[in-house]
């Protein structure tokens, strides 16, 4: 019941339907992928600053960001999870 013959190129021929949730799991579950959706959301200014033009801590955008991912999750088209995985791709 084994064949000897190594595998063909087929089975690295995806269809699109198929490859893109794939990538899209992979990609989001990646630290480049929090880094990104953190620039994005800093961008896109939903994550509000405890005083304006001063620069807040690191720590505190990253705890902040890592909160609204958490609610972002559930809606797999919010943008600035799109815009993120863009980015990373």
């Amino acid at each position: 019941d084994t064949d000897d013959t190594a595998p063909g190129a087929d089975i690295f021929v995806f269809e699109p339907d198929e490859i893109e949730p794939l990538v899209t799991a992979e990609v989001s579950s990646s630290a480049l992928f929090a880094s990104r959706f953190r620039e994005c959301a800093a961008t896109a200014a939903p994550v509000p600053r405890r005083h304006p033009g001063k620069r807040s801590p690191l720590w505190h955008q990253r705890q902040r960001a890592a909160q609204l991912l958490d609610v972002a999750r559930n809606y797999p088209d919010f943008p600035i999870v799109l815009e993120a995985v863009r980015e990373c791709l």
